[in-house]
């Protein structure tokens, strides 16, 4: 597994799980426990999580933006706020789990009159605490029943994908694990994706939110096709990777954050 691909993991792992052990993170990689060593302290020096005694902990988008070198943060957070920037008041959006959901949560904060539905829990704690400070009153979000999920925050499941069916969004947000021309969106895992199709089949707009890392990044369930892609937001260092140009051809539009 190369470097850039264990850290994009691992940022997935802390994201969700928000306190991991180190020897959790050995398991799921299938590397060594040195390996998973320097690449924490790497990690940490990027300010994407802090480390702790026999693990590691998550930073909010505040804190990892403050990173000396944190510019992951700094990329996911220009990337969610530019996916937002299509969102109009009064408008029905669904924000899948994952690696973004916190930014994209922040990003939303301030539009009124929304109605979330949503598969994480991160977003509607995050949604409410804004209210309280402030933010957009006239706004609902709905939690989506089903199976907990084993390794996220979050539901899934046939009977979340039943609920997902039941509502017609004007958007659909959505932050895959992997994303190319060929195979589109893909997640790593089988429920996750089955989540992000019924969001994407039951949207007028399907807005990819997906970083560098993402491009081609190698993803084991492919979940909706890049010529029904909306749009895609992801940062400039995209623009100079292989498979960028065959992506910009496939999708509806880039949007560079």
């Amino acid at each position: 597994m190369w470097q850039e691909d264990r850290y994009r993991r691992i940022r997935n792992i802390v994201a969700t799980l928000h306190s991991v052990t180190t020897d959790r993170i050995v398991e799921e990689l299938g590397v060594s426990r040195e390996t998973v060593r320097r690449d924490l302290i790497e990690l940490e020096a990027q300010g994407a999580l802090r480390r702790t005694h026999g693990g590691v902990v998550s930073l909010d988008p505040a804190s990892a933006a403050a990173g000396a070198r944190g510019a992951a943060g700094r990329h996911e957070r220009l990337i969610a706020r530019a996916a937002a920037a299509r969102v109009q008041p009064g408008q029905t959006v669904f924000i899948e789990a994952g690696e973004m959901a916190l930014y994209v949560a922040d990003a939303l904060a301030a539009i009124e009159d929304l109605l979330i539905v949503t598969n994480a829990f991160v977003v509607a704690l995050r949604l409410r605490a804004a209210t309280r400070e402030g933010g957009a009153q006239a706004r609902r979000v709905l939690v989506l029943g089903g199976e907990l999920a084993p390794h996220a925050d979050a539901t899934q499941g046939e009977h979340t994908v039943a609920q997902i069916h039941r509502f017609r969004a004007d958007a659909a947000l959505l932050c895959p694990v992997g994303l190319d021309a060929r195979h589109g969106a893909a997640h790593d895992d089988l429920a996750s994706a089955e989540v992000a199709r019924a969001m994407a089949g039951n949207a007028r707009q399907v807005l990819v939110m997906a970083d560098d890392t993402r491009l081609g990044a190698t993803a084991r369930v492919s979940y909706w096709p890049a010529e029904r892609i909306t749009t895609v937001f992801t940062n400039r260092r995209t623009q100079g990777q292989e498979g960028y140009d065959a992506l910009a051809a496939a999708v509806g539009e880039i949007v560079i954050a």
